[in-house]
């Protein structure tokens, strides 16, 4: 089965980032950049910082070169 090269691994679909990581692990994938955006809302004192989005770009460990 072809796998994509890259893929991207958000941390809030496997809980916490050590959830992550060992899927990316199971998957045969290896991080390669971490991505952490924030996520604001509007509170009374103005525009405040509500979370952030945590995210892992990955490539494959071992491709497959035909």
């Amino acid at each position: 089965m072809n796998r994509p090269r890259k893929k991207v691994f958000k941390v809030e679909d496997y809980g916490n980032v050590d959830a992550c990581l060992a899927a990316m692990k199971r998957e045969g994938y290896r991080p390669t950049r971490k991505v952490e955006k924030p996520f604001f809302k509007e509170g009374p004192s103005g525009i405040e910082v509500a979370g952030r989005s945590i995210s892992f770009e990955a490539v494959l460990e071992k491709p497959n070169d035909k």
